[in-house]
């Protein structure tokens, strides 16, 4: 590395940096491969270009938080060491976010192990194989199945959790007839809008109310739901056909049960390919 720091990461503007929507959009096996495009890009940034996965600052940023450094009262970054002895700096003020940049190999210092026993540093966790399962667990959790990111709250049969959070009263019917209930009682669910979604949690499927993929293929021959989602504005009979058909095969539509799609294009059927 020619220069004293590292420059600011390019990871924001590199093709890895999708939005929520392309992320959700991913069956399990497609967000996998996603993730290990991930891996493989940090890998490589880091050790070709001496750029650890931080955003960073480039040199003009790091000059002006340097210079408001100068105005700052730095007395408070003195503490005492959990020993009470020693004195350490310890800083939280996003001024000096920069200093890191000085040092490279911050991320590759090992916690919680001596010498070359374990491979615990953030270098080791994103690089080396043996981690690889721990990375993928830690990016499966952060990117889809984290709380934070939740929009929308299950419905329990927990009935005082329901009205906790607010949401709609459920008398211990079974999801299709509580659906019909919902569908036949508008006004009352003027403020709430119900989506069906993939559970990755079995271990919460006791406690909410869950709907099987046949249930759902029935109610909506039934004619108890019916969901339409513009995805995209097409201009043409040609270009409307080529995204559906895109789309269709990208999501694996006649590979997956949770789909009602029963052919593409009146030549791929479920069943027959």
């Amino acid at each position: 590395m020619s220069k004293y720091y590292y420059e600011k990461s390019g990871v924001i503007d590199s093709k890895i940096n999708i939005t929520y929507h392309e992320l959700f959009q991913k069956t399990d096996e497609q967000l996998d491969e996603w993730i290990e495009e991930v891996r493989q890009h940090l890998i490589e940034d880091w050790d070709e270009r001496g750029i650890p996965p931080m955003v960073g600052q480039n040199i003009d940023q790091i000059i002006s938080s340097f210079k408001k450094l100068r105005e700052y009262d730095i007395h408070g970054f003195i503490e005492k060491a959990d020993d009470g002895k020693r004195n350490v700096i310890k800083n939280f003020n996003k001024f000096a976010n920069g200093v890191n940049q000085f040092f490279p190999t911050m991320l590759k210092t090992r916690i919680g192990d001596v010498g070359d026993v374990g491979l615990n540093s953030i270098y080791d966790r994103i690089k080396e194989d043996v981690n690889k399962d721990l990375f993928f667990r830690a990016m499966r959790r952060g990117v889809r199945r984290d709380s934070m990111y939740s929009f929308s709250k299950s419905i329990s049969k927990d009935r005082k959790e329901n009205k906790k959070g607010g949401l709609p009263y459920w008398n211990g019917e079974s999801a299709v007839e509580w659906l019909q209930y919902y569908q036949e009682n508008k006004l009352k669910f003027k403020n709430h809008r119900i989506w069906i979604s993939k559970s990755h949690q079995e271990k919460y499927l006791k406690s909410y109310v869950t709907i099987s993929a046949d249930e759902i293929k029935q109610a909506y021959k039934d004619g108890r739901m019916i969901y339409r989602t513009i995805l995209k504005i097409c201009f043409s009979k040609a270009s409307l056909t080529y995204e559906e058909t895109k789309a269709q095969f990208k999501h694996e539509v006649l590979e997956k049960d949770y789909y009602l799609n029963g052919n593409i294009l009146g030549r791929f059927y479920k069943g027959k390919i």
